[in-house]
This record gives C-alpha cells, sequence and structure tokens, in this order.
C-alpha cells in the first residue's frame, strides 16, 4: 500500500475513533499505559536472579467497575555466582488482563488484575502460556492523567520438547506507571 494511502487510512481510523473516545462524562473511556519496575525471577530451584521490567499497554473500561487491557512486557534477570559465572536472560509476555476497580469514582480508584496470554524467552525458548495477577491502583492527577503504581505476580510455562515441559518460570515485581485517558 503506498504511503499516501496508509497516511489517508490512519487519518480516517482517527477521525472515527476520537469521538468515541473523547466523551469526557462517559465512564467508556479508553485508556494506555506504560510502567517501569523492578523484581526478581524464579524457577522450580529458587532464584534465578533480578532485574528491571518495563511494559505498555493499551485498555477499555467497559462499566466504571469493568476494564480489559492488552499489555506487553519485558523483564531482564541477572544473577552472579561469582567465579562460577553469572546467570541471565530476559522474559517477554504479552496478555490480556481484566481489572476490577474499586471506587470507580473517585481519584484514587485500587483495583485488581487478572490476565492470561504467551511467553517466550530470550534464549529463544518459548512460545508458552503465562499467566499474571496483581493489585495496585489509579491515581488521577487529572481527568486525563493517572499514576499506576502496582505489584504483579506472573507466571508461564513453555515446552522445550515433546513430552518434556520445562518448569514453569516465575517472577514478582514492583512497578510504577503513567497513563492517560481520553
Amino acid at each position: 500500500m503506498p504511503t499516501a494511502q496508509r497516511l489517508f487510512l490512519l487519518a480516517a481510523i482517527c477521525l472515527c475513533v476520537h469521538p468515541l473516545a473523547a466523551q469526557p462524562n462517559s465512564p467508556h473511556r479508553f485508556e494506555t499505559h506504560a510502567s517501569i519496575g523492578a523484581g526478581g525471577t524464579y524457577d522450580d530451584e529458587g532464584s534465578i536472579g533480578s532485574g528491571l521490567s518495563a511494559s505498555f499497554g493499551a485498555g477499555y473500561r467497559l462499566t466504571p467497575r469493568f476494564g480489559v487491557e492488552g499489555e506487553y512486557t519485558y523483564l531482564r534477570f541477572r544473577r552472579d555466582f561469582g567465579i562460577v559465572g553469572e546467570w541471565k536472560g530476559g522474559a517477554h509476555t504479552v496478555t490480556g488482563n481484566a481489572l476490577l476497580h474499586f471506587r470507580p469514582k473517585t481519584r484514587v480508584q485500587p483495583f485488581l488484575l487478572l490476565g492470561a496470554g504467551a511467553l517466550s524467552h530470550t534464549s529463544g525458548d518459548g512460545p508458552g502460556f503465562a499467566w499474571t495477577a496483581g493489585a495496585g491502583l489509579k491515581g488521577y492527577l487529572s481527568d486525563h492523567i493517572f499514576l499506576r503504581p502496582e505489584i504483579r505476580f506472573t507466571s508461564g510455562r513453555y515446552d522445550r520438547r515433546p513430552f518434556q515441559p520445562e518448569p514453569p518460570i516465575s517472577n514478582l515485581r514492583f512497578q510504577f506507571g503513567i497513563g492517560y485517558r481520553w
């Protein structure tokens, strides 16, 4: 598709979506967020390291209390064994999440989150199944901008060879984000 047609299509989509998303008194709003965090990663033998994570996502409030979102997260981990060497790696997860908001009409809205999706490792292992659960809050600085601190637990399993599944890889992380809702 030529560039001019792509730009026209993008402009048409934005013009159609913007009036739907920009309803100031509606609880049904589109949201986007980005977060950074830190945490530990574990397998069946214990800790395999700690490191930083980054995520971003987009969601929609179906009702004042219930929302859905899609999210991508990248997590790096590293553990130094001294003279023996080090263990390091990373994981990519893509999940669809459901959020239950408490006190949805206030500026500080606690929430619970539960989601499922796909997992892969930087070592090339995967893809596999992942699930995530968490709790946090959205603190609205204005009608559009919010802060999003949360704690998240994610666990996943992938199969390296048939009938020989790998043990689950899990991580517990604290993350802090900023978001925007239309």
